[in-house]
């Protein structure tokens, strides 16, 4: 039987996985800031293993368990724990969650709902660690990196990209070369560093309805493309802070980069902790100096900040900088308060905010800037640290080393 034209590209990129991985081309897909169970994997086990590329439908609960001496936080008291194989804290988005895990030398890529129906899967080789979520209009789309061995100019293959629905896992648009892996924030992609600690190669970002390039550094030595989040396009260009709707000709806001207090600094942007669909970005020359920026306005919302993190369900944002500052959505401060030591932002959801200091967890309401209880006290087992809360209270945690679902009541 004559093989279909999707078995033909299932076939090839087994093959050109195996020969890539084979030839030490992690690069093609992985990053210096992508992470995830692949980085150390022995190129020898990968270059053995075959994967397919097409997602393919689950529609299967993921098994319940308990956590047995493990100290679960009281918000998640009375919710089904359920396993889950993914070896990197998840992304969610629209009550989606999606994560890869290394499923015996190869990627396999879950999206799972928040009452915990595995709806899909995807694989993908060890190097391609590199996702993110999008949104074009009112559908929700997940962006996973694959590898083109037939790419013109790449002898030994190229980054590709491609857009699923993040709720059915079909194919919307792709695959998509691009110039180098996944960076982030969003659809921004760019070459690694020839070194370390160098700079990022020319960066892209994409259009997510279409996957079309919609910013290219390589055309303007004056642009600088600082990310993507849920359709918003940042980019800094003429002096300016520039919002754009992804594929818009003009900006929808901009903003001197003098009023933000900066010149000629070279721009980096992130979403910051609990990063489902937040409503500002951090960003700023470098990570001890940064600006919270509305999304939709351009307002600046804190300055001379470290970390940030949104609270889904109330929008209030938690800072760090000189202290610990709650930020509500139009920009008007909650609460300041001074810090006792140097702490980052673990996550922030259901109202509260963990903080991890030099040995312990510090709990706050994000709302007061009180100090919180989010463990019954006198627990003696393993911590269960929350990696993400959606608006709705469900969950993915964290028990030593192992990723597990909170969901239901």
């Amino acid at each position: 039987m004559a093989e279909t034209a999707p078995q033909q590209q299932i076939r090839r990129r087994r093959r050109a996985a195996a020969a890539l991985l084979a030839g030490g081309l992690l690069a093609a897909c992985s990053s210096p800031q992508d992470s995830g169970p692949g980085e150390s994997a022995p190129s020898e086990q990968a270059a053995a293993v075959e994967y397919d590329p097409q997602p393919q439908v689950l529609d299967e609960p993921l098994p319940e368990t308990d956590a047995g001496d493990a100290q679960l936080p009281t918000q998640f008291t009375g919710r089904a724990l359920l396993e889950t194989d993914w070896g990197t804290p998840p992304q969610e988005a629209d009550g989606v969650f999606l994560a890869p895990g290394d499923t015996g030398g190869k990627l396999t890529f879950t999206a799972v709902d928040s009452e915990g129906v595995a709806l899909w899967e995807a694989e993908r080789p060890l190097s391609c660690t590199g996702f993110t979520l999008t949104t074009d209009e009112d559908q929700t789309l997940a962006i996973l990196s694959d590898i083109d061995e037939n790419a013109e100019g790449s002898p030994l293959g190229a980054p590709t990209v491609t857009a699923y629905d993040l709720h059915t896992g079909e194919e919307v648009w792709g695959p998509v070369e691009v110039p180098g892996p996944h960076q982030g924030p969003g659809m921004l992609f760019a070459a690694p560093p020839e070194e370390s600690f160098g700079e990022l190669g020319p960066a892209v970002v994409l259009d997510p309805a279409t996957g079309e390039v919609v910013f290219d550094e390589r055309d303007d030595e004056e642009l600088r493309v600082l990310g993507e989040h849920h359709g918003t396009v940042l980019v800094a260009e003429e002096d300016e802070l520039r919002g754009y709707s992804a594929g818009a000709a003009d900006p929808e806001w901009a903003v001197a980069l003098t009023d933000l207090g900066w010149q000629d600094e070279p721009l980096r942007a992130t979403a910051g902790q609990n990063s489902g669909q937040v409503t500002a970005m951090l960003i700023g020359p470098s990570a001890d100096d940064r600006a919270l920026v509305d999304l939709q306005s351009g307002q600046m919302l804190g300055e001379s900040l470290r970390e940030a993190g949104q609270d889904p369900s109330s929008g209030t944002w938690l800072t760090l900088g000189d202290d610990l500052t709650g930020i509500d959505p139009d920009g008007v401060q909650l609460f300041s308060a001074e810090l006792d030591e140097d702490m980052s932002v673990e996550i922030v959801g259901g109202v509260l905010a963990y903080l991890r200091g030099a040995d312990q967890l510090h709990i706050y309401n994000v709302v007061t800037g009180d100090q919180a209880h989010a463990y019954e006290p006198g627990g003696e087992g393993p911590l269960a640290v929350p990696t993400h809360i959606t608006g709705t209270g469900v969950g993915a945690l964290e028990i030593e080393d192992r990723l597990f679902l909170a969901v239901g009541e």
